[in-house]
């Protein structure tokens, strides 16, 4: 098994039982709370907040505490990126997988292509 972190497309792509996703079903789950509050948002506006709650009961993710110097980074990297208007969120998930030997696992199509990510759609 790889070490990867989930950014919020990833999680949710998890939740909506996506079969390209199956192969990470037995990988740790490490995000941010950022990230979750984000998977939060869009199962409140798909009407699916029991399918979250089971979601995170099942993936029992392990969450990264990112520091100034981490959104810092995050910063740099969205500066550095900035025609492919990612988000802050995003950003932060890019940089602490970084920092802390984690692959991005992403479906998010302005990271295709980047180093230290790996884009399932």
């Amino acid at each position: 098994m790889s070490n990867y972190f989930f950014d919020s497309y990833a999680i949710v792509e998890m939740m909506k039982a996506n079969p390209a996703y199956e192969r990470f079903r037995k990988e740790r789950v490490y995000t941010t709370i950022a990230n979750l509050a984000e998977v939060y948002y869009y199962s409140l506006r798909a009407a699916q907040v029991s399918s979250y709650r089971a979601m995170v009961m099942r993936l029992k993710p392990e969450f990264l505490q990112p520091s100034l110097a981490d959104w810092e980074a995050a910063a740099q990297f969205k500066y550095e990126n900035r025609d492919k208007r990612l988000s802050y969120v995003d950003c932060l998930g890019h940089s602490l997988a970084g920092k802390h030997g984690l692959t991005f696992l992403t479906g998010d199509a302005a990271f295709k292509g980047m180093r230290n990510v790996e884009h399932v759609k």
